[in-house]
């Protein structure tokens, strides 16, 4: 039997190849459970042991992580892959061994003939990404199932910092587990790491505000994290493209909500994002991306280090 899972939540795939493994299994132990990382094993490693029959049970479960051969993702390998012997196994399959393929991703590359042959002949699993609409009251429910209790504004602060990654919102849930039982929005902001594009964000908003201590308490904070000028640059324009396209959607009329649709992103994003443009022009917003453009320029040209250059935009932008 051959299985494959995949869908945009690492949690929720890997939750249920841990339930297709145990419905096989009587019993999960290390001879009869095998999980390979396949951006790690050669794929001729994974046949030998899906051959090989299983010892002690009457059935074995070789599960393949990260299966990226089944996507269009070409990630950097220790070692030469080979397709054939798995199409081989694929026409001669072992009947006492259950192969799962799992891969995280919200599409596979039907193009390629390994990806049609495997839907051919095995069971899929395609799931869904969580709906945002229904994320808060899956999240409570989470906190609820740990006993944990979180206050309205702590909830939605900790859903913001989390994005909707199941993955990060489980292990800091149990994080906070260990922290203390009540929580709220101080709580949060004191145990849950921001997402970088937040605290570019920040130095967005100390820009708007003429602050230049908050943006260069932002800027070297970031710094020690060893993030790169050339990156902060390509995160502030998005971060100002985002504004400017919910500029342009709330003069054409579009509510919150509206804006949030047109736009893919999480509701309270969008809340935040209107409380700066009120203090900010289109035209500001323009020169800002001109200067960020002419800075990613000159960079990556060599007419100025990377660091000074970013310094002088922020100092020029704070005023």
């Amino acid at each position: 039997m051959i299985y494959l899972v995949f869908g945009e939540q690492e949690l929720m795939v890997d939750k249920l190849v841990n339930k297709l493994a145990k419905e096989t299994l009587k019993e999960i132990d290390d001879f009869n459970l095998v999980v390979f990382d396949g951006c790690k094993t050669p794929l001729y490693e994974i046949v030998n042991d899906a051959e090989t029959l299983p010892f002690m049970s009457d059935k074995k479960v070789v599960v393949v992580k990260n299966a990226y051969f089944l996507t269009n993702s070409s990630p950097k390998l220790d070692f030469e892959q080979s397709f054939n012997e798995l199409e081989e196994y694929l026409d001669r399959q072992n009947d006492s061994v259950t192969l799962v393929f799992s891969v995280v991703t919200n599409k596979l590359d039907d193009k390629k003939a390994l990806v049609k042959k495997i839907k051919e002949i095995s069971k899929i699993y395609a799931l869904d990404n969580v709906n945002k609409k229904d994320l808060p009251r899956i999240v409570k429910q989470m906190f609820d199932k740990k006993g944990l209790s979180i206050t309205s504004d702590g909830l939605e602060e900790f859903i913001n910092r989390c994005n909707d990654d199941m993955y990060l919102i489980s292990n800091e849930i149990d994080k906070l587990s260990c922290y203390k039982n009540e929580l709220d929005l101080k709580d949060i902001k004191l145990m849950v790491s921001k997402k970088l594009e937040d605290n570019v964000f920040e130095m967005i908003d100390g820009i708007f505000n003429k602050k230049e201590d908050v943006a260069f308490r932002v800027y070297n904070d970031l710094r020690t994290n060893n993030c790169e000028p050339i990156t902060l640059i390509s995160l502030v324009a998005s971060q100002v493209r985002f504004l400017y396209q919910v500029m342009v959607l709330k003069d054409n009329g579009y509510t919150e909500g509206n804006i949030a649709n047109e736009l893919s992103c999480h509701p309270y994003r969008v809340k935040l994002a209107l409380e700066k443009v009120y203090r900010t022009s289109k035209n500001d917003l323009k020169m800002l991306l001109e200067e960020l453009s002419n800075l990613d320029i000159m960079i990556k040209s060599g007419d100025i280090d990377r660091f000074i250059g970013f310094e002088l935009f922020l100092l020029n932008a704070c005023r």
